[in-house]
């Protein structure tokens, strides 16, 4: 390990010197490490000593651990998008990931910053900070654009193999901008100007998946829940999401299986604002904007 520290890959181990031995530990340790996705390699062996003593070795080989793209998309739901990021998830050897991206298209501009500081306060425990900042125009199809800025702090550990639990409180600032008042929807009438909320968010995650980014086989389950209290527009709600994903190879192709269930309802009995409802349309709904689908009360809303 040239670049990563000795204390980051020491955290990982699921034992210390003079422990009594247990392949199983070895095992975990060996999770533990690769789930870091630091290193190219990993190996852990043992070697026997005498009076019944043995040394572990750790062998690893690290990887590249930072990337950066700029990239032109071009798509029927959002158009053209220029696209650029900053990935590091070893800064200083330390573990600390950082991401930082600009996602823009004539609709839709996006700026966010996020950082996991790993194993505070020496404890498996990784600490979630970042801030958004994003822009959306439904002009054209809801009468209104918004600017919302984003702030969150959380924390997210393992409750057991394959299984993480995160907990973070965030800040919500978001100005609605009406664009045409003689076709917007009365509710986004009501919101025009700023509206600010803090969101209290839980979620479970088991993933199954053999990869994060481009994954062939396995199997994914979330379960999301919000709890927006009584702000200052005197309303809050609790929504839950669950999430399905099942990834069947076959020969040469791939079949994808996704399904979303959720509710969410107002904790004063009120109208939920509609940038927080559900709605079909865009990827989850082929031929339809985002937006697009569901009962309505208006033209411009569902």
């Amino acid at each position: 390990n040239h670049r990563t520290k000795d204390k980051v890959i020491r955290r990982e181990l699921e034992f210390n010197e003079g422990d009594v031995f247990n392949s199983n530990l070895l095992a975990k340790s060996n999770n533990n490490l690769r789930k870091l996705d630091l290193f190219k390699s990993i190996k852990i062996e043992k070697d026997s000593l005498e009076s019944n003593s043995v040394d572990v070795n750790v062998y690893i080989e690290e990887k590249q651990t930072g990337d950066f793209q700029v990239g032109v998309s071009f798509g029927t739901l959002a158009g053209a998008s220029f696209v650029t990021g900053l990935r590091e998830k070893n800064i200083g050897g330390s573990g600390r990931n950082v991401n930082l991206s600009v996602n823009t298209s004539s609709d839709n501009t996006a700026y966010t910053l996020g950082v996991v500081e790993p194993h505070i306060l020496n404890k498996k425990l990784n600490l979630l900070y970042g801030i958004d900042y994003i822009e959306r125009d439904y002009a054209t199809s809801a009468s209104y654009k918004t600017n919302k800025f984003k702030t969150n702090l959380g924390f997210k550990y393992t409750l057991i193999e394959d299984l993480d639990h995160s907990i973070s409180l965030s800040y919500d600032l978001t100005e609605y901008i009406v664009t045409n008042s003689s076709t917007v929807s009365n509710s986004i009438k009501t919101l025009s100007g700023h509206n600010a909320k803090f969101l209290l968010n839980n979620s479970l995650v088991y993933n199954k998946l053999n990869s994060f980014l481009r994954p062939t086989d396995g199997h994914y389950a979330s379960i999301y829940n919000n709890i927006s209290p009584i702000t200052n527009d005197d309303n809050g709600f609790v929504k839950n999401t669950i999430l399905l994903k099942k990834m069947i190879p076959i020969k040469s192709n791939i079949i994808s299986l996704q399904s979303k269930i959720g509710n969410i309802f107002s904790l004063q009995n009120k109208t939920i604002n509609p940038d927080d409802k559900y709605s079909l349309g865009g990827n989850w709904l082929r031929g339809f904007d985002s937006y697009g689908a569901g009962p309505r009360d208006s033209s411009t809303s569902y």
